[in-house]
């Protein structure tokens, strides 16, 4: 029972983490119905379905045990053509401009072969730039991100953008604390009474 409980455990936090999905979908594909999956989609993301002069998007480049949260930004509401993965933080010219001038100021990897952490994609007066990040720069990226002086996050993006740093596996984001714990608690329940092998005949 204890066994079960910690798995449901472990469901329970990847929902709690997800949570931010319901309030803003904008993902035209459905998860439920789309099987197989474009992988590639997936983990990266669609476009907008109609024209929008300027858009951001942070994907997570983990190893992933759960879809991760593709999160848009722009001054403007769309769709995209991606699943329902895909979330939009809607903000002010102002707020927007700031994010991205603090964005083009990250040093971006240049590796061959794409690091573990995040990827951002930003497109603007028709130009697209790709940004990878390496996994401390990526921490350190949505950690700064979640206060940078101007921008006034509600509580719902802040909830997304915690889960982002979370699923990124992020010092700040208690993400280390919890596996512990779940460690530390998988170790007890293993050497109680009632999981001790009864011997042999």
């Amino acid at each position: 029972m204890r066994s079960t409980a910690l798995v449901l455990s472990v469901m329970w936090a990847n929902l709690l983490v997800a949570t931010a999905v319901a309030q803003t979908p904008v993902g035209t594909r459905s998860l439920g119905k789309s099987w197989p999956f474009d992988m590639k989609l997936l983990g990266r993301g669609g476009t907008p379905t109609t024209p929008v002069s300027t858009w951001m998007k942070y994907a997570i480049t983990m190893p992933p045990n759960h879809p991760f949260r593709i999160v848009f930004f722009s001054t403007q509401k769309f769709r995209t053509t991606g699943y329902e993965t895909d979330v939009l933080i809607v903000m002010s010219r102002r707020e927007y401009d700031l994010l991205d001038r603090f964005t083009q100021s990250q040093r971006c990897d240049e590796a061959a072969l794409p690091p573990a952490g995040g990827m951002i994609v930003a497109y603007r007066r028709r130009h697209l730039r790709v940004c990878r990040l390496a996994q401390d720069i990526a921490c350190d990226y949505l950690t700064a991100i979640s206060t940078l002086a101007g921008i006034h996050w509600t509580p719902a993006q802040m909830e997304i953008i915690h889960g982002q740093s979370w699923d990124t596996q992020c010092k700040d984001s208690g993400w280390w604390e919890y596996q512990e714990k779940f460690r530390q608690e998988a170790e007890d329940s293993a050497k109680s009474p009632g999981n001790e092998r009864a011997p042999e005949k």
